[in-house]
């Protein structure tokens, strides 16, 4: 028996290992029960009715509890009324869309010359406090979860047609023209361009029946841009270890987004790591009970289950090479950056 879990074990680990995990240094405030809790009402809620500016700085609040929700939101709605005093009533969408952009990226007196911007010291968005709203205003600096959903909070107050959309490891931004009716894709991370999706085609490898099957690429509902928000908090326990609290967040979000082949990814992980635990439990002590070995057998097949089911809509792992070339890009992007500000 002890062989058979010795492979199990070993096949599991090279599933695991190619998943990267943060260092958080933040301790955990609360239970998972209470998480549950309180994701579970903001899913509750009519979509009518989401404010996703709440539920972002909500969620926040359970990563880090000196979180000043109300504060935050004030911030907000001041960029927000700044913004809007500086339009003329006679903009097109895209118009103001871009006027946002400038707001956001551009230097000038509006923002004391101190744009938001792309962290380049954390481009693989390692760091749980730079996906927190309120550290991206206070540092200015973002990653592809802060920035696509800040840009969404502030032009949905300004009344765009805006949600937010999903590439491997990635958000963005998804604008519905009202004179076209075609959603446009606008990348939060690159000064709000518009691009189109051979842009994240050209990125990473998207699988033609990822596209079909509504995986990736797609505009997403209030909801599921809920769920986008929400799997911070499966990241959250997974960094602490608390593998069943970073499976139950991540069910209840595929709970209202079931394509959400990311929180599928999260689940397979966190059963390879009970897996992992329980096997080295039972090599200590070098015997097991038949409940051991039903619990460990239950464990292996979630494992299998959700990482075939994420599979199967398309998904899969990022080889080496393409994560060092987007490495390599970020590095250019960078250098073309500070060569610029050098004049």
């Amino acid at each position: 028996m002890l062989q058979y879990l010795e492979y199990h074990f070993k096949s599991l680990c090279f599933v695991t290992a190619l998943l990267i995990f943060p260092v958080c240094t933040m301790a955990v405030q609360h239970d998972g029960n209470e998480t549950i809790t309180v994701v579970e009402a903001i899913f509750a809620k009519p979509s009518s009715e989401i404010d996703l500016a709440r539920a972002k700085l909500t969620i926040d609040k359970l990563v880090d509890p000196s979180v000043d929700v109300d504060a935050t939101l004030a911030e907000i709605d001041n960029m927000v009324n700044e913004i809007r005093h500086g339009l003329s009533s006679d903009l097109t969408g895209i118009d103001t869309l871009l006027s946002l952009s400038a707001f956001l990226y551009e230097s000038g007196y509006w923002n004391r010359n101190q744009p938001l911007q792309y962290d380049f010291n954390d481009p693989l968005g390692q760091s749980i406090n730079s996906k927190l709203l309120s550290n991206y205003l206070d540092t200015k600096k973002g990653n592809c979860i802060s920035m696509p959903i800040l840009y969404v909070i502030i032009a949905e107050k300004l009344g765009l047609d805006v949600t937010l959309s999903t590439a491997p490891l990635h958000v963005f931004v998804k604008f519905r023209d009202p004179l076209t009716g075609k959603y446009l894709s606008l990348e939060a991370t690159d000064r709000g361009q518009l691009v189109n999706h051979e842009f994240y085609k050209s990125k990473s490898t998207i699988k033609p029946e990822a596209i079909n099957n509504g995986l990736y690429l797609q505009p997403l509902s209030k909801k599921e841009s809920v769920g986008v928000i929400a799997v911070l908090l499966s990241e959250y326990y997974a960094e602490h270890k608390q593998w069943q609290n970073s499976i139950d967040v991540a069910k209840v979000v595929l709970k209202h987004y079931p394509n959400y082949a990311y929180a599928m990814i999260k689940i397979g992980n966190g059963y390879s790591r009970l897996l992992s635990e329980k096997v080295a439990e039972v090599k200590a002590k070098k015997s097991y009970t038949i409940k051991e070995k039903e619990y460990m057998d239950h464990l292996y097949q979630q494992n299998v289950y959700w990482f075939n089911k994420a599979e199967k809509l398309g998904w899969q792992m990022p080889s080496q090479h393409e994560n060092e070339t987007y490495l390599n890009s970020i590095k250019q992007r960078r250098s073309q950056l500070i060569k610029a500000s050098k004049g």
